[in-house]
């Protein structure tokens, strides 16, 4: 940002010195840091006005001309280039004007004064509203930048029986006919809106401290000059100050820069309003008055406290007799008067216990319940039915049913008038209980739907703990069998599942499934027809009764894969042997030995053929195409007896027996003339076999009827050819249908290596939803029967040309077309021979001598590379070797515990439950899962609610004091807020039960009596240490110690509720009291709470005790808010009597804001005043 800065100040920044209405900031990146807003630098008690403020092109803006209600700002830059050429480039902005305003944002208005429903407003004050942006009261004023300029806004106080409210419509402002005697004249508008800004130690531009990096504390104010009269009802309203801007709000066009009033005006005016509030005057009486009213007075001893009659406190108890003690004894509530007792008996009273006999009296009557209950060891005479005692409070946040100890337990429980206390907590529960349970299930949260979850997993636990009980009587492999299910759930080892350890080990993971246990089980339909001994060994197929068992079987490969054993050896007939490998017989022997032991260390005889090394090259004149040749000859002249099967190899091995004979791989071969007079004899029998004469078709192209009948007698039969009679039967009927063209081999060798699997698996397509139709793989037609015979007319079909075929549409039915071909048995002359077998080698679908041609141009290199493929296609050769596998070992007793319901329902529960590492821990150690107990928690101050019950409860006794305004001190009582803490928490556990929550009633629901912001209840109850009753309560911190409340009974506190009321230090004399000095800031009290009782009486809590209050050093001061920044007007007796708005003039608002600032009034009383004690 450093460097940002520096560019601009020598390069943007000259250009607000040269150009025309640039804004001063435009260029401005970053605020200085001596400019920050520092919260701690603020000066709140000195504040700065400013008569203005406008922002943006506001600042830039000119005067509109005549005639228009807008103004305009037109930014000048200047332009130079580094030829010395100028120029200039420009921009005209209209801005917003008063007119354009359809309403405020209500966020912006952050103080409306007197408060919206004041009942009791200051009348000697002027009534303003204030904005959170400083620039707001002239954003819109259309107006150039000056000292002095209007708002385009106003505030008006108006009687409110005056003001007529026109309907409200959703699309325009609130208007409200205002008659003109209730309306300022505008001519001083400019007087009534100024900036605020408070003054800060830094000593910071007023222009910065106005900017938004002061936002929090700066602000702009409209002034009303309405001079408010006593008991007066009022509304203030926010409205235009111009023609235009009351057009605008009317919803009308038109308009000028004119004031929206004058005295011209009609009357009444119809005005549109931004905002309005209503507020009425209170009787005669500023804060200064009020103030000087009231008295310092000490409390006297009765207030504060109730006096108790405990002489008869009912069945089973006795009444106490006239001369003892404890007959009448003093309740202290929540606020006490620190003063003594005046009289014996409020002396007597003060200290008054029951007698100890009354105390054991009371103590054996709350026991008798648990000795009925049998939670204490019964004793004689206990009645034989149960009875309903007194109430223990807090005994189950106790853990005990019977009374014991001498600490707060006991001392609530055995105190009459510290029970009163509990039970005043139980009343008030009681009496707010709905609005409690309200809120108690609005926190309740998922503990429902956790508690459901708990539940189930309670039933689960109990029914599987039944069944879990009885695996013990299983033996390890059948108890594996049946645990099988919960495999990859379950652990026995560290850092594996079961299913990991059985898939690791001997054990076969489908031994442990649950069909080879149905398969296998003793009682099973497979088993029951075994023998006796079967049937005994099964029980024992996975494991016995302490181990399993081990599958592992040793592999060994099969003969020839490895070796061949001396044994196979010997079986061989050595004279085939000779023969097929070329050597002697009597060498064959000692040759395969040596061939055993050369292979035997190598992996074997497929490792061995597969390493390339392994072959050698060819010889020179060796010709693999030739000899691929060679071997397609033998087969291609093999014959067949049948004669359907010769007619079929006429038409499919004849073309490829003439097109090898022209190949020139075997024009050295010397089954040459033999090839050729087979393919001249296919030639001629496929002529013969379709009725060809001269090398011509014998008829016309069959176009025509054609008479179905018997083909073949007998069915069809699928499968391939064997060698025997056929079948014969009629021809399947139905319609004729086209069949698939076979598609041509794949001409290429396949020489890369296939998976482990081998093969591929497919199906056969079918033809729609009939039966299937199988057609041969040859084309042509059936032999041994013809296309003659009997049979029906009507069905016509054609000859086709396909590729050099003739399909016959008929089932199957396929055969070349021989048009072409003529009979070359009795050809002579050699090259028409090769040119008849060229024709018939066009016939074939397949092409022999491509292939030969890549064959011959197979480098060597390749084969070698490509062998372990050709040899090994399914790559056997590769698979790892399955390493050693021991058995399982899974105890059954490790096994059993792993299933124990105990530990996988609570773990699964646990999965599905948020809760802390050590809560859970706690949660699932016990030995049944509980649910979830929640304890719901309410944060308001607990004296509201013990106001509303009674006020006189809390603090009894203020109407003996004998002045109405006054100003006194009280002290906290801890004692009663302990026992009416556990009241509360007690009985609420009650309704919590009775109303289903799910709770265990030991839950401290209430923690704060006075502090709405802090606990005041050290701990929870269940955790209170064994001390007593009072020092379970902690005020503020304060330890063992009460505090003291400083109580105001005043007008004061109904028309200020926001004043400020402290305990502040004296550092001068009596006489000349002085709370700060230049090197020594005010000394202040902390202050605890600040709560207000309706209408008209306050309660200050302060840190320090009454008795340190006590002394010459401290007085209470009650002061005017600081930030309530309030605006005088003169004295009723320097105005006339029947003017209703101001007239003073300023140079400028802020003057006029200075000369109206109303001072805050501050009055104070020393506290030893108010704490004299009475004896």
């Amino acid at each position: 940002m450093a460097d940002l800065d520096a560019i601009a100040a020598s390069v943007v920044s000259p250009l607000a010195n040269t150009a025309t209405n640039v804004v001063r900031d435009a260029f401005l990146l970053a605020i200085r840091p001596e400019d920050e807003f520092d919260e701690s630098a603020v000066a709140i008690e000195e504040l700065e006005f400013a008569s203005s403020a406008v922002g943006g092109l506001s600042s830039a803006a000119s005067t509109p001309a005549a005639g228009t209600v807008r103004s305009t700002s037109r930014v000048e830059v200047p332009l130079a280039d580094s030829a010395g050429g100028s120029a200039s480039a420009g921009l005209s902005v209209t801005l917003y004007g008063p007119g354009d305003v359809r309403g405020i944002d209500p966020a912006q208005i952050v103080r409306r004064f007197p408060a919206p429903g004041a009942q009791t407003a200051e009348e000697t004050v002027l009534a303003h509203i204030e904005f959170d942006r400083p620039e707001l009261p002239w954003a819109f004023s259309a107006t150039k930048q000056a000292a002095v300029m209007r708002p385009w806004l106003t505030l008006v106080v108006l009687e409110r029986s005056s003001v007529i409210r026109e309907p409200a419509t959703s699309a325009l402002l609130p208007v409200f006919q205002v008659p003109l005697a209730q309306l300022p004249v505008l001519t001083h508008a400019d007087l009534w809106a100024h900036a605020q800004a408070p003054a800060t130690a830094t000593g910071q531009d007023l222009s910065a401290r106005l900017s938004p990096a002061h936002a929090r504390v700066n602000l702009s104010r409209v002034i009303s000059p309405r001079i408010l009269t006593q008991d007066t009802d009022y509304i203030a309203a926010l409205v235009p100050t111009t023609d235009v801007g009351v057009r605008g709000g009317l919803g009308l066009t038109g308009g000028t820069l004119e004031p929206a009033w004058t005295s011209s005006s009609p009357d009444p005016v119809r005005l549109p309003v931004y905002d309005s509030w209503e507020f009425r005057t209170g009787p005669n009486g500023d804060f200064r008055s009020l103030a000087l009213k009231l008295e310092g007075v000490a409390a006297p001893y009765e207030v504060g406290r109730k006096f108790i009659d405990t002489s008869q406190p009912g069945k089973p108890l006795l009444a106490l007799g006239p001369d003892e003690v404890g007959r009448k004894q003093v309740l202290r509530c929540a606020l006490f008067s620190p003063s003594l007792p005046k009289t014996p008996e409020q002396q007597v009273a003060e200290t008054a216990v029951w007698p100890d006999a009354m105390i054991d009296k009371l103590h054996k009557e709350l026991d008798l319940p648990a000795a009925i209950e049998g939670t204490q060891k019964q004793t004689a005479g206990v009645p034989e039915l149960p009875i309903i005692g007194p109430r223990i409070y807090a005994k189950l946040h106790r853990g005990s049913a019977v009374i014991e100890g001498s600490d707060w337990f006991s001392e609530l429980n055995l105190a009459p008038v510290k029970r009163i206390v509990g039970g005043l907590g139980t009343r008030v529960v009681q009496r707010d209980q709905e609005r409690l349970m309200q809120s108690a299930w609005a926190q309740l949260g998922e503990v429902e739907a956790a508690n459901r979850a708990i539940r189930l997993a309670q039933l689960a636990e109990l029914l599987a703990t039944r069944l879990h009980s009885r695996l013990g009587e299983l033996q390890t492999g059948h108890l594996l069998q049946v645990t099988s299910p919960l495999a990859t759930r379950i652990s026995v080892s560290a850092g594996s599942t079961l299913f990991a350890d059985v898939t690791l080990s001997a054990t076969p993971v489908a031994a442990t499934s649950g069909a080879f246990r149905r398969v296998t089980r003793p009682a099973g339909p497979m088993i029951r027809r075994t023998d006796a001994a079967s049937q005994e060994r099964v029980g024992n197929v996975v494991g016995t009764e302490t181990t399993l068992r081990d599958f592992t079987r040793v592999y060994s490969n099969p003969e020839g894969i490895g070796r061949l054993t001396a044994d196979v050896v010997a079986h061989l007939d050595l004279q085939l042997v000779s023969a097929a490998i070329g050597t002697p017989v009597d060498a064959v022997d000692g040759l395969l030995k040596r061939a055993n032991a050369e292979v035997e260390g190598q992996g074997g005889f497929a490792t061995y053929l597969t390493e390339p090394s392994r072959w050698r090259a060819p010889d020179a004149g060796f010709d693999l195409g030739a000899v691929v040749a060679e071997q397609w000859t033998e087969k291609l002249l093999r014959s067949s007896p049948i004669p359907v099967i010769e007619s079929i190899r006429a038409q499919r091995v004849g073309p490829l027996a003439a097109e090898l004979s022209l190949s020139k791989t075997t024009s050295a071969s010397p089954l040459l003339e033999q090839l050729k007079g087979t393919a001249v004899k296919l030639n001629d029998r496929v002529l013969v076999d379709l009725g060809v004469v001269d090398g011509r078709p014998g008829g016309p192209v069959i176009d025509g009827p054609i008479v179905r009948g018997p083909v073949i007698d007998g069915p069809v039969i699928d499968g391939p050819v064997i060698d025997g009679p056929i079948i014969r039967g009629p021809v399947i009927d139905g319609p004729i249908v086209r069949g698939p063209v076979v598609s041509p081999l794949n001409p290429r060798i396949p020489l890369t290596r296939r998976s482990p699997i081998g093969g591929a698996v497919g199906r056969l397509p079918q033809n729609g939803a009939g039966a299937a139709v199988r057609v041969p793989l040859g084309g042509g037609v059936l032999a041994g029967g013809g296309a003659g015979g009997g049979g029906r007319d009507g069905l016509r079909a054609r000859r086709i040309p396909v590729d050099g075929h003739v399909l016959i549409d008929g089932r199957g039915l396929r055969v070349i077309d021989v048009r072409h071909l003529k009979k070359l048995g009795d050809t002579r002359d050699a090259a028409e021979l090769d040119a008849g077998l060229a024709q018939f080698a066009d016939l074939a679908e397949v092409k022999l001598t491509p292939t030969l041609d890549r064959i011959d141009q197979l480098p060597v290199d390749v084969l070698r590379a490509e062998m372990t493929s050709i040899i090994d296609p399914g790559a056997l050769l590769t698979i790892d070797v399955v390493p050693h596998r021991d058995a399982l070992a899974v105890a059954s007793p490790a096994l059993i515990a792993a299933i124990d319901p105990k530990q996988t329902v609570r773990a699964s529960l646990a999965g599905r439950l948020h809760l802390s590492a050590g809560l859970a821990e706690r949660w699932f150690a016990q030995p049944r899962i509980a649910p979830i107990m929640a304890a719901p928690r309410f944060d308001r101050p607990m004296y509201r609610a013990l106001e509303e019950y009674d006020r006189d409860w809390l603090v009894p006794g203020l109407g003996l004091l004998p002045a109405d305004d006054f100003v006194t001190v009280l002290s906290t009582n801890r004692e009663f807020m302990a026992a009416f803490f556990v009241g509360l928490s007690d009985e609420m556990g009650r309704e919590l039960l009775w109303r289903g929550y799910p709770t265990d009633q030991r839950g401290t629901y209430f923690h704060r009596f006075w502090n709405p912001n802090t606990d005041e209840l050290a701990k929870p109850i269940h955790l209170f240490p064994k001390k007593p009753l009072a020092e379970q309560v902690s005020i503020g911190g304060s330890g063992g110690k009460d505090c003291a409340v400083i109580v105001v009974k005043s007008e004061l506190v109904r028309r200020f509720p926001d004043l400020i009321i402290q305990a502040v230090e004296n550092q001068g004399t009596v006489r000349d009291p002085v709370f700060e000095k230049v090197d020594s800031p005010q000394k202040t009290a902390r202050v605890l709470f600040s709560e207000v009782l309706d209408p008209d009486i306050a309660l200050v809590g302060v840190d320090i005790s009454v008795d340190e209050l006590d002394g010459e050093k401290w007085w209470i001061t009650i002061a005017e808010h600081p930030s309530a920044t309030r605006f005088k007007r003169p004295p009723d007796t320097d105005l006339p009597a029947a003017q209703k708005f101001l007239t003073d003039t300023a140079p400028h608002s802020a003057v006029y804001a200075e000369d109206h600032l109303h001072r805050p009034v501050r009055v104070a009383f020393q506290a030893t005043d108010l704490i004299v004690r009475e004896a």
